[in-house]
């Protein structure tokens, strides 16, 4: 009869435990998941934030070659003219 209680006991921390790991497994997997989410969504920021760089470099390059020829230096007003030569 004890060695009957005692499984019965035991069952019932089994089950207790089992519960308490299930409980923690999930919460990790949620834990998980809420890393990757946010993981995610700071790595498509920066690499949003990157092409506004690399398009704002871009704009800047363009700016400064589409300059007007007088406001060039005359050795790159020759570069310019021989590459529209060609």
């Amino acid at each position: 009869m004890i060695e009957e209680r005692r499984t019965v006991a035991e069952k019932e921390q089994e089950k207790y435990v089992m519960k308490v790991k299930l409980k923690s497994s999930i919460l990790i997997d949620f834990q998980k998941r809420d890393f990757l989410i946010l993981y995610q969504a700071k790595n498509t920021f920066d690499i949003f934030r990157s092409r506004l760089r690399k398009m704002d470099k871009r704009e800047e390059k363009q700016k400064w070659d589409d300059r007007h020829w007088t406001q060039k230096d005359l050795s790159q007003v020759r570069i310019d003219l021989l590459q529209m030569s060609i």
